[in-house]
């Protein structure tokens, strides 16, 4: 399986937000909800907001990138009271194993806590 890479969204990423977008069907992803090709800066221009936490609680919006630049998954986490909070998306034609290295790669940035092998 391919290694993935979580980045934030960011000018340049449209062709490939619309490509995993579009992979979920007509639903398409909640975590791009609200994004089209027309309204691409001003949604990027909200989520940054929300990086910030200018008007709500701080959340994040992660992509699991490949190496090709195509987008696989995303991860939207969320800062509470009592510490983090996250919802995981794999694109529909994803494997499996994806959750588990986006879940690392998460915990390694420090929002999710740390689980040992022995539990």
């Amino acid at each position: 399986m391919e290694w993935v890479q979580l980045v934030l969204p960011q000018e340049g990423m449209l062709p490939a937000l619309l490509c995993y977008r579009q992979s979920f069907g007509e639903d398409g992803c909640i975590h791009l909800q609200g994004m089209t090709q027309e309204n691409f800066y001003e949604w990027l221009s909200c989520w940054q907001e929300r990086m910030l936490g200018i008007e709500c609680n701080q959340q994040w919006l992660y992509l699991a990138l490949t190496c090709e630049d195509k987008v696989v998954g995303s991860a939207q986490v969320s800062r509470e009271m009592d510490g983090y909070t996250h919802s995981v998306l794999l694109a529909p034609d994803g494997p499996p194993q994806l959750l588990e290295q986006i879940e690392q790669q998460l915990c390694d940035m420090g929002y999710l806590p740390v689980v040992s092998a022995e539990q």
